[in-house]
């Protein structure tokens, strides 16, 4: 089950007069493990910082002792901190101004007479305090920041707080160790009070830092420091570091030139670099990642600021598109210069590499050494003013040295397109269960940005990645052979699969420094590691040429052929691109045209299934109207035949306004209502075929009027042969 905030555990104080003496025993064993678990630097910087907190309390001799207490703790940070020299200045035993200051009243006290009113003192304090305002108010500098901040009532705690030589970072250190001083005191059952991380203490914090904001603005200190552009900033700019370290032409400066690759491409702290082994380097394969074979080069981390658990990390290197940015270039140069040139002893090791025959004999061998010091690992001190040193000759002004490295690496995965998540994973930011457990430890987006290379598969290419012979890369790590014999020895009682990777890897960067080598020679001639015999062997000579050739061939073909032949693409892209344009505004114009046909089309259509769908209705009503006057004809008004030879038939009908419509019935009984119908049956399209041979006279009020309903009118229908009545 993952920590959470209400899983981490909480420690309620429980006094350890109430504790049986057996639980007291095991609670103090418990609280070591308190301290025990923090990061090995950060408990040095604890226990040196909580030196201090003891003198603090002898100095005042507190009832509590060395109890932490709240208001102890803020009277710590104000009186005590404050007034503390910073460490670069602050000799190993120099003691404290205020015990100074305390010895000095002591020495006047003896060498008075004690004849001294008892308040003497206290006037004599009051008098010093009004004195010192009185000078402190003729400092521009103080009545400015006093006006800015509003300490008008606070002279003193400003005088304190502008005397100040403490960063604001160390006074937190200080605080910090003391909350995890007070945290084990309560787990041991001898503190019952709360935090000392109070709103006291916490003012004191905001204090300091808007005096020192506001200090400087007022004294027009350097605006730059922690801007965008305070740190490498550009590629030229680093390109322009790594080529003072190769400069500099020794093995120390091929060391701390991998130490500062491999922080930015890899995005590693100063601390990770430094306790980086040998045994922490391996080599993998990445798949189809272009017409170059993939390989990074992995380091593995289990201890820093951040993992303090031994939780597994990883940092990935990619050779570099570009030779003099490439990080996994210079890590082979370097140890290739270690193993050949530094004369180091390994333990139980006849030659000048590692044993492999145990691993205690390599395991602890640091990636970075100092040959002053018998090989040792490296300090930070050290590569901090090795990395200064390179900054300030580049003339490129940082406000931080060693950690610029990280920043740097982290922009310049941002200016290649790489998504934000994925440089966060790859600077090991991200810390969630799914990033650290269930997704890829390798980001090959961010990952192949860094190297110079789109951030999509596939565009993997080094046109310095060519054959090298066997017996040519076997001279640059001869001692590979052996350390595999060691490794699979039968009499061996343990395996070593780190073993093997590390072999592997020393394989694959004996190709790399062969590779490489012709054009870092190019671009540093005289580093003393192109001494070596290798570099002169004839083989050697041979594959140099047919690198540079093909390397020049490689660029002839993909920018010089270009340029020889852009006059005669921009002249053929010129002429066809004229035709096309102009078939493509005609197309335009079709296309315009089209589209109002269309229109026009979709309109007719629907005016003609508007019409058809009129049609339809009106046919369907000559048909019943068809099929009434045919029935009418046939069956006359009683529901017999008719005899179409009859006399003249008058026929009246009288309906009043008011009346209803007459009904079906009684139309049935006008004769001349079949030749209304038939009339309205031809009118309404009606085929002519359909009336047969019936072309008798129709109702004269309904001639020229179709769809006319009379009701209440009389009317009179003569059939054809007869004679209108006198």
């Amino acid at each position: 089950m993952p920590r959470t905030k209400s899983t981490k555990g909480r420690d309620d104080f429980q006094p350890v007069d109430s504790m049986d003496p057996r639980v007291v025993q095991n609670m103090q064993d418990i609280a070591v493990f308190h301290r025990s678990n923090l990061e090995k630097n950060v408990q040095l910087q604890y226990n040196g910082k909580n030196k201090q907190w003891g003198l603090f309390c002898d100095h005042m001799n507190f009832s509590t002792g060395r109890t932490v207490t709240p208001a102890n703790a803020a009277v710590y940070i104000y009186d005590w901190i404050l007034r503390l020299p910073n460490d670069h200045s602050r000799q190993p035993n120099e003691p404290h101004p205020a015990v100074k200051d305390k010895q000095a009243e002591n020495d006047q006290a003896m060498q008075s007479n004690n004849e001294e009113d008892e308040f003497a003192s206290e006037e004599f304090t009051s008098e010093e305090r009004t004195q010192l305002m009185a000078e402190v108010n003729n400092v521009e500098e103080f009545v400015k920041l006093r006006k800015e901040l509003g300490y008008d009532d606070a002279d003193a705690g400003l005088q304190r707080l502008l005397a100040c030589s403490q960063s604001s970072s160390s006074i937190l250190g200080y605080v910090a160790a003391l909350v995890n001083l007070w945290e084990c005191q309560k787990a041991m059952g001898l503190n019952s009070f709360p935090t000392p991380r109070t709103k006291a203490v916490n003012s004191i914090l905001r204090a300091i830092d808007r005096v020192r904001n506001a200090r400087r603005i007022l004294n027009f200190e350097d605006m730059g420091d922690d801007l965008y552009y305070d740190g490498i900033g550009t590629v030229e700019n680093m390109k322009r570091i790594f080529l003072h370290y190769l400069h500099r032409n020794t093995f120390e400066a091929l060391r701390d030139l991998t130490a500062q690759a491999i922080g930015i491409y890899g995005l590693l702290r100063a601390g990770d670099q430094l306790k980086t082994t040998l045994a922490s380097l391996s080599l993998k394969h990445f798949p189809d990642e272009g017409p170059t074979p993939c390989y990074g080069v992995v380091i593995t981390i289990r201890e820093g600021k951040t993992n303090h658990e031994g939780k597994v990390q990883y940092a990935n290197l990619l050779r570099n598109k570009h030779v003099d940015q490439c990080p996994v270039s210079f890590l082979a140069l370097m140890l290739f210069a270690r193993f050949h040139f530094s004369g180091e002893d390994f333990p139980n090791s006849n030659t000048s590499f590692p044993s492999m025959k145990s691993r205690r004999d390599w395991y602890p061998i640091p990636l970075f050494v100092t040959p002053q010091t018998n090989h040792s690992r490296l300090k930070y001190a050290t590569l901090n003013a090795s990395v200064r040193q390179a900054l300030l000759a580049c003339d490129i002004h940082c406000k931080a040295s060693t950690h610029t490295s990280r920043k740097w690496g982290a922009q310049l995965a941002e200016q290649g397109g790489a998504p934000e998540e994925e440089i966060a994973r790859h600077g090991r930011w991200c810390t969630g269960v799914m990033e650290t457990t269930y997704l890829s430890h390798f980001p090959l987006k961010a990952m192949r940005v860094l190297a110079g290379f789109p951030k999509k598969k596939g565009a993997y290419h080094l046109s310095r990645d060519i054959h090298v012979p066997k017996e040519l890369a076997d001279q640059v790590f001869p001692w590979l052979d052996n350390a595999e014999v060691e490794l699979s020895d039968s009499s061996r009682e343990e395996d070593d699969k780190a073993g093997r990777a590390f072999v592997d890897l020393l394989r694959y960067l004996a190709t790399v420094v062969v590779q490489d080598a012709p054009f870092l020679r190019r671009l540093v001639p005289d580093l003393y590691v192109w001494k070596h015999p290798v570099f002169s062997k004839p083989s050697y000579v041979a594959f140099e040429a047919k690198a540079l050739a093909e390397a020049e061939i490689a660029s002839t073909t993909a920018s010089e052929i270009m340029r020889r032949g852009m006059p005669e693409l921009t002249g053929f892209l010129s002429t066809n691109f004229k035709a096309v344009f102009g078939a493509l505004r005609q197309i335009d114009a079709k296309e315009q045209d089209t589209n109002a046909s269309l229109v026009e089309l979709r309109k007719t259509v629907l005016e003609e299934r508007r019409s058809e769908r009129y049609d339809a209705l009106l046919a369907g009503i000559g048909d019943a109207f068809y099929t009434i006057a045919r029935d009418l004809r046939h069956k006359g008004p009683s529901g017999a035949p008719t005899d179409p030879s009859t006399s003249t038939v008058a026929a009246s009908s009288s309906v009043t306004t008011s009346s209803s419509v007459a009904t079906t019935s009684s139309l049935a009984t006008s004769p001349s209502l079949a030749t209304c119908y038939f009339y309205f049956a031809r009118r309404l399209h009606r085929p002519a075929s359909t009336f047969g041979s019936f072309n008798g006279p129709y109702c004269q009020r309904c001639e020229g009027a179709v769809g006319r309903v009379h009701r209440g009118q009389e009317w009179a229908v003569t059939r054809k042969g007869d004679e209108p009545e006198a």
